[in-house]
Order: structure tokens, then sequence, then C-alpha cells
């Protein structure tokens, strides 16, 4: 819903009419948007049936957003239940289905290989990862509304009144493998007065937490470890930023939410781009802080990761001050919703134009 709500919100009921087939019960979000034709599909309805409900309610362009998840629904797309199908958002690699006819993207996370990307260059096209064909979005291909009504409030950076640099991640563990702990050791080991704070809900289940923490080499650093508990809400959840003054990313598998949890809160988040392979998975976070005009905490090799974390930690009155910037730039552009859906739009009727041709 922090991908689909602009969408639901914005869309122009003049040109458009949008079902949703859901797999659970979603009475909340019903009454938030009452122009969309809700319609719940329990596992007992077959392939067969599902196909059946989607060609009868007329449907012109049918999305995925799930992918090879829990749950997915991907046996109608392959049974081509309707002209158009287009895999976006939710699952962030191809899905492999001969009858997916597009999948949504953007110039910072894949390459069509003629237009310049990151820093002008121009890539090879990242078309060989997919059965889909790439559309391309000309921004963000995704626009996030991290909260519905009043912004959480933001506090100074923890530097300014500690007098060290805190550093954080709140992605899942299993985005987190050795790579990425190294990584964040030799940081700690070159800047001993730095702090680190985790959250995962991962951390509940004692073996999955043994694992993340045998990773590490030097267990003298789990002194200035910090593991936050689990937020049973969302809004207590955004308020831990306020804990961190610098957010780390993962990779290969880079945050989409925690990327966009860190800077609706104002926290810089520092990512690794993949320019050698072009993983989209790797440069989600990427094309969020390039299009939200913060290109400056993005990376593009290792050395470089590392160098710019010592370098904050180093002189971290840099950042005194810098959130409010921070989401300021983060929602007058990966959260502008009108601005997003005129482009969804023109899309998604270029795409229905291309097939009547």
């Amino acid at each position: 819903m922090y991908f689909m709500h602009s969408i639901f919100e914005g869309i122009n009921w003049d040109k458009f009419d949008l079902y949703c087939y859901s797999i659970r019960p979603v009475t909340q979000v019903q009454e938030l948007y009452p122009n969309i034709q809700w319609k719940y599909i329990h596992s007992a309805i077959n392939t067969d049936e599902l196909k059946n409900i989607i060609q009868s309610d007329g449907i012109d362009i049918l999305f995925d957003l799930a992918g090879h998840t829990a749950e997915d629904r991907l046996d109608v797309f392959v049974k081509r239940a309707a002209p158009i199908q287009i895999s976006y958002c939710a699952y962030p690699n191809t899905t492999g289905v001969l009858n997916m006819d597009y999948h949504i993207v953007d110039r910072y996370t894949d390459s069509d290989g003629i237009s310049p990307g990151p820093g002008g260059i121009i890539r090879p096209s990242t078309q060989k990862y997919y059965t889909e064909k790439l559309l391309f979005m000309d921004n963000c291909f995704l626009s996030c509304t991290p909260y519905v009504n009043t912004l959480p409030d933001i506090v100074q950076e923890p530097c300014q009144k500690n007098g060290y640099l805190t550093i954080g991640t709140f992605n899942k563990l299993n985005k987190i493998n050795e790579k990425v702990v190294a990584i964040w050791e030799t940081i700690m080991e070159k800047c001993p007065t730095i702090r680190l704070v985790m959250k995962s809900k991962d951390f509940t289940t004692p073996e999955i937490k043994k694992r993340f923490m045998d990773m590490w080499k030097n267990k003298e650093l789990f002194n200035r470890i910090t593991i936050l508990d689990f937020s049973v809400t969302n809004s207590l959840h955004l308020l831990e930023y306020n804990n961190i003054d610098l957010a780390l990313d993962t990779f290969p598998y880079s945050g989409t939410c925690t990327t966009c949890d860190a800077l609706t809160m104002g926290v810089p988040v520092i990512t690794l781009f993949d320019s050698e392979r072009q993983y989209h998975v790797q440069n989600v976070s990427s094309s969020i802080l390039f299009n939200a005009g913060l290109s400056e905490f993005i990376c593009f090799s290792e050395e470089e990761y590392i160098n710019k974390v010592i370098h904050y930690a180093n002189n971290s009155t840099e950042l005194h001050n810098i959130k409010n910037n921070v989401r300021e730039k983060f929602i007058n552009t990966i959260c502008d919703n009108k601005k997003f859906v005129r482009e969804f739009e023109e899309k998604m009727i270029q795409v229905y134009n291309e097939l009547d041709m």
C-alpha cells in the first residue's frame, strides 16, 4: 500500500476503471477507496475460475503485484487472463512467465542501452534479465505514500548530542550476508566511536538471531551494537529512525520500504549502486536517491561505501540539521503522487494503444 496508494487515490476515473482482486479480505482498504471494484479471490478459486472472473469484468490491463512470493496467482497470467499483463513493484525480478508482457522499471534501476543513466553513463541494456519487455518510467518507477495522515515528528541528529555517529539498518535479515557484515565490521573497526543500531522482527527468532551474530568475526564489536525491539505499529517503527544518523543499505538486495522509511524520517541512506551487473534488485535505493536529489549518498564501489561512512564519522557536523532537508526532498519528489500518476496513466494508455495497433 506504500506504493499503491498514489494510484488508488489519484487515478483519473474519467479514463480508467479499477478492479482489485485480493487473496485476503480487505475491508479497511475498501472503505478508503470506494471507487474501486474489490473482489476477494480465496484459494478455493482455481485458475480457470479466476480467469473467467477477470475476463467477465472486461479487464484490459492486468497487474501482478506478487511475483514469486507467498500466495501468488501467476497461474492466471500463464493462462493469459487479460490482453495486457504487467509485473509491477512487489517483486523486483522477472517472473519468467512468457505471457507477462511488461515489467515496470526506470533508467536508474535498469538500462535500455540507449539513455544515459547515473553519472550520464550509457550502460548495457538490462533486458537480458527479463522475459517481460521493460517499460521505462521517465522518473522513479514508484511513488511512495509513507504516511497517509500526519508525518511523524523528527528530532535532531543523534550525533549532535552524542558526539559520535550512529549508523543503522532496519532491513530484513535475509538481505544481510557475510560480505555486508564484513564491510560493516571494517567501518566499525576503523571508527572506534561509531555505534550500530539494528532492528528486524527476524531477531525475535533465536536461531535467526544467532545466525546473524555468527557472521561477525570481531565479537568485541557487539558492545557497540544495539538491537531494538520489534514495533507493533508503523508509527512507532518510523519514530525509531530518530535513533540513527545514517542508514546503511544492504546489497545485492537493497531496501525499498526501508529506504523510503528512512528518508521519510530525514535519515540519509548510504547505498551501493551495482554498476557491474546492473541488477535491478540492488539499484532500487539508488533510483529513489537519484530521483530525490540525494545522489551524494550513492556509492559506486565497496571502498567508496566504507569511506563515505568513515567520512561522516569523522565529520559528523556535516549531518547537523540535515534531516528536514532530506525529508523535504523525498516528499517533494518520490512522494509527488500527482506527477507520478499522470505519467503512469500515460504509460498505460501507450501500451493499450500499441495493442490496438
